[in-house]
């Protein structure tokens, strides 16, 4: 398990947001020679000032799954998956 939260840029927004992510990962199985890990991880990103076109704020899912198989002592077959799921949160502020 882990957590870390820090500052960073929005891209081409050119925005100061705060990241916050959390991550997991888990061995389900291992034998002598496969091993299957399945990883989680889900990350804000959120906004720290309101520019001239309002907030940007991303949350994002991923969920990863892979295996490994050694053939011989130099040799293995890896196979992955990576689910991503994404929301984008537009916050226009209007000066009246």
């Amino acid at each position: 398990m882990q957590y870390s939260r820090g500052v960073g840029v929005a891209g081409g927004f050119r925005r100061t947001t705060i990241l916050s992510q959390r991550r997991a990962r888990f061995r389900f199985w291992r034998c002598v020679d496969c091993l299957l890990v399945f990883s989680p991880v889900y990350t804000t990103s959120e906004s720290v000032s309101t520019g001239q076109d309002g907030r940007v704020d991303v949350q994002t899912f991923t969920l990863s799954l892979s295996a490994l198989y050694q053939i011989a002592r130099y040799i293995s077959v890896f196979a992955g998956y990576t689910f991503l799921h994404q929301r984008t949160r537009w916050v226009v502020i209007l000066a009246g």
